[in-house]
């Protein structure tokens, strides 16, 4: 029987594909304290899947965090740094933990998965329900169970927000106060976050300031 010479397409063909992995974890402040949306769960998530389905041809590029940001827009820093670097091949596969963890924004949702990952020539892979991974189950994308996960997933974060701003809106009626940090001259009530104090400090720091002036001026 005459021996056949695979050509070098065939052969290119042959060659396992190495996935330049990108790691991308979320965490918002809708998720409280749940000990299983932290970032060290989502990682550990991530690197137990990678040793077990991935291991032999990959290699872990990076870790992208945006910690207590929001997923109904993809402006979020450590996102957008991911985006650029599948745009620059340093990365061509993408594990998230969940889908709602890369996005909580159906339109976002259906052009990344749809468009800007395939151009790129980027595998997807979701870990969590429902499972996905556009490279060995690529129809999964194209089927009812993603986008009804993104429809979901979209109007659970329009419910948080508008729960978010009702209950802002209650405490400033209330006299509440909402800010993250104190105006200068207060401190937030250590028995209250919502109630400022008179910084008591401020007084003995104007003091130790001058006393420090006065000294380096007469020296």
């Amino acid at each position: 029987m005459p021996r056949t010479r695979r050509n070098s397409a065939q052969k290119a063909s042959a060659s396992p594909m190495l996935w330049k992995i990108g790691a991308y974890i979320r965490l918002s402040r809708e998720d409280g304290a749940d000990e299983s949306m932290s970032v060290i769960n989502q990682r550990k998530i991530i690197d137990d899947y990678i040793l077990q389905h991935l291991d032999s041809e990959s290699v872990a590029v990076d870790t992208y965090v945006d910690d207590g940001l929001t997923g109904t827009d993809y402006e979020r820093p450590a996102f957008q740094r991911l985006m650029q670097d599948i745009e620059s091949g340093i990365v061509n596969c993408v594990i998230c933990k969940t889908l709602s963890r890369a996005f909580r924004n159906y339109s976002d949702q259906g052009f990344f998965l749809e468009n800007f990952f395939p151009r790129n020539k980027t595998r997807f892979i979701s870990i969590g329900s429902p499972h996905i991974d556009s490279f060995l189950n690529p129809d999964i994308i194209h089927g009812l169970e993603v986008p009804l996960t993104g429809l979901i997933n979209d109007r659970y974060a329009g419910r948080i927000s508008e729960d978010v701003r009702r209950t802002f809106d209650t405490k400033r009626r209330n006299g509440e106060f909402i800010g993250a940090f104190a105006p200068y001259g207060y401190a937030k009530d250590p028995d209250n976050k919502n109630k400022l104090v008179i910084d008591r400090w401020l007084p003995r720091l104007y003091a130790t300031s001058f006393l420090c002036l006065f000294t380096m001026g007469t020296a």
